[in-house]
């Protein structure tokens, strides 16, 4: 999650070219959204007895267990003429690259009206967790869920952030729920709302097949030539930053967050200059 806040502040500021960056997370984590404060949501302490990192995204929306999956994120400019324009239009210009990239590898991907939603199960004052609910332009697959994605704007620049689920695992964020009562509703509902391309395609992909497939899509829909390259230096030591900045904060706020965020580079392509 630094690191994209990282290649995020580097692309607003010009030092780095508009950027895609997709990687996987090692160890399991959770994460939140950025409005959301992290110790209501989540059961920090069992997390880390159970090895499992916490971070807070730098983006909205709610809380997401991360094992088998593809992450990715997008940083470019509102103007950008790949991706820019009104929230809506990046969505829909990002999830429809993704889908591309999913049924090339096998899966019927679609994308969401938006209709789909578990909320009418939740009572008023209480935020499911992602993946029981999709938004207009997300992914889904025979109606159930299979990418969530959340988007922050700053200064004429966007950073979309996302979960493409491979596998199971993300039915694991029941565990680690604040609310008892909630998490075991989005267990009974979970089936119902999301999926993975592992059920999905029952098991007949590679998640190396399907990260090449994404960055064909994006080269060849949006018309464009990737290079692919590691944070740079300058990058990882906002990243560093940005950690200390966090573990501060909630220190001096006393709150039980144990932010234990390892540096995981993935792969970045990055746009020409």
């Amino acid at each position: 999650m630094a690191i994209d806040d990282a290649i995020f502040c580097a692309v607003r500021k010009g030092e780095s070219p508009p950027t895609i960056r997709l990687y996987e997370w090692q160890p399991e984590a959770v994460t939140v959204g950025y409005s959301q404060r992290t110790d209501e949501v989540i059961d920090c302490e069992r997390c880390f007895k159970d090895g499992v990192d916490v971070a807070k995204r730098p983006t909205g929306g709610r809380a997401v267990y991360h094992k088998n999956e593809i992450a990715y994120s997008v940083t470019a400019s509102t103007d950008d003429p790949s991706f820019g324009g009104n929230i809506r239009k990046t969505y829909r210009s990002i999830s429809a690259v993704l889908c591309e990239g999913i049924i090339e590898c096998g899966g019927d991907a679609v994308l969401s009206s938006g209709k789909n939603s578990a909320g009418k199960h939740f009572t008023q004052g209480r935020i499911s967790p992602c993946f029981v609910s999709s938004s207009r332009y997300e992914i889904t697959v025979n109606g159930k869920k299979l990418v969530g994605s959340a988007q922050r704007r700053m200064n004429n620049f966007f950073l979309q952030q996302g979960s493409i689920l491979t596998g199971p695992g993300y039915e694991k964020i029941t565990d680690y729920m604040k609310d008892v009562e909630l998490a075991a509703l989005y267990k009974r509902l979970i089936a119902e709302y999301a999926i993975d391309l592992t059920t999905v395609l029952n098991g007949n992909f590679s998640v190396a097949d399907l990260k090449a497939s994404l960055k064909n899509s994006f080269q060849n829909k949006l018309e464009i030539e990737l290079k692919e390259s590691k944070p740079t230096d300058k990058e990882l030591e906002t990243a560093s930053r940005i950690i200390e900045r966090i573990s501060a904060t909630r220190a001096q706020r006393h709150e039980e967050v144990y932010f234990i965020e390892r540096q995981n580079l993935g792969v970045r392509s990055q746009n020409p200059e």
